[in-house]
């Protein structure tokens, strides 16, 4: 059987990444962190980032509260 996802996403440090999964329909999250590794921070309105967080464990626990009760 092949499985296939009802939600792709991708967790990125850098800025530049997260545009080709944007384009291939991806919810992205940047994982923000030094400029000099990372990037320059996006604009504000950046339509190919669709969340951003610098704290990876946190983001997880919010998004599956499970997880963070584990």
């Amino acid at each position: 059987a092949r499985f296939v996802p009802i939600v792709r996403w991708t967790l990125p440090d850098s800025v530049k990444n997260l545009v080709p999964a944007f384009e291939m329909g991806m919810v992205t999250i940047w994982a923000a962190g030094k400029p000099e590794w990372s990037g320059p921070a996006p604009e504000p309105d950046a339509i190919h980032i669709h969340h951003v967080t610098q704290d990876i464990g946190a983001f997880l626990d919010d998004l599956f509260p499970a997880r963070a009760s584990a």
